[in-house]
């Protein structure tokens, strides 16, 4: 009687969990961006597919696009290690760029084309090194909210935002480093779009494009972010240096 009274106790106790778990259907954007706002706490290591995409076009040259993708690896602490790589491709270049760096603690190691290892510690910001770590991202969601707008899926939320409102490019510009050179800097058009998947409630994809015109010339900068293999990744280990 007693196994009996235990099984049907944690029968129990998992209907009243079931009961109790949260729902992700049906939330409203409060309720989404305070999910969202919370799960940085729940990443010690994650993965990141990276594009970044420069596309140019005048009406007498024509266009030129340059394409800047890589697979990063980051292991949070209060100083994040990571690792990444990086090939460029830029249009009428014979050959592609290829980078790749390591950051463990206070140390930085880099290197181009499979050269040697270089030391490059203290030569950049943690700004400038880890301006898309999934906290940062999240931290500027959270200071354009008021402009986004939400429509809920299957599985998924999705943020947009369609304008040019300037405070809004600034958020991102800061934290991507954007510069435009040779069109009206003064009025840049911002396009966002972010999926936050029911499952977890994460940010999954990411995706900002900036566009400055003059004209005859315009400019889209765009930057995409895909985030996975949450909790995975493996402790950052440097390379050896000769």
């Amino acid at each position: 009687m007693k196994s009996i009274s235990r099984l049907l106790m944690l029968v129990l106790s998992a209907i009243v969990l079931s009961a109790c778990a949260e729902s992700a259907d049906n939330l409203t954007m409060q309720e989404v961006q305070t999910r969202l706002d919370q799960s940085p706490e729940e990443l010690k290591s994650y993965e990141i597919d990276m594009a970044l995409t420069v596309l140019a076009k005048d009406m007498a040259k024509g266009e030129q696009k340059q394409v800047n993708k890589g697979k990063i690896q980051y292991v949070d602490k209060e100083s994040p290690d990571f690792h990444a790589s990086y090939v460029t491709t830029t249009d009428g270049q014979p050959n592609d760029t290829k980078a790749e760096v390591y950051k463990k603690a206070e140390v930085v190691l880099a290197n181009e084309n499979g050269g040697r290892w270089e030391d490059v510690s203290g030569q950049y910001t943690e700004e400038e090194l880890l301006n898309v770590q999934y906290e940062k991202v999240i931290d500027r969601l959270g200071e354009v909210k008021e402009e986004l707008a939400m429509k809920e899926k299957d599985n998924e939320y999705i943020f947009t935002y369609d304008g040019n409102d300037q405070d809004f490019y600034k958020v991102f510009q800061e934290l991507f480093n954007m510069s435009f050179k040779g069109v009206d800097s003064s009025n840049i058009a911002s396009k966002l779009e972010v999926k936050i998947a029911k499952d977890h409630m994460r940010l999954k994809e990411f995706h900002y494009e900036a566009e400055g015109k003059n004209p005859t010339q315009s400019v889209t900068i765009s930057v995409d972010l895909n985030y996975g293999k949450v909790n995975e990744a493996e402790e950052i280990m440097l390379p050896e240096v000769e």
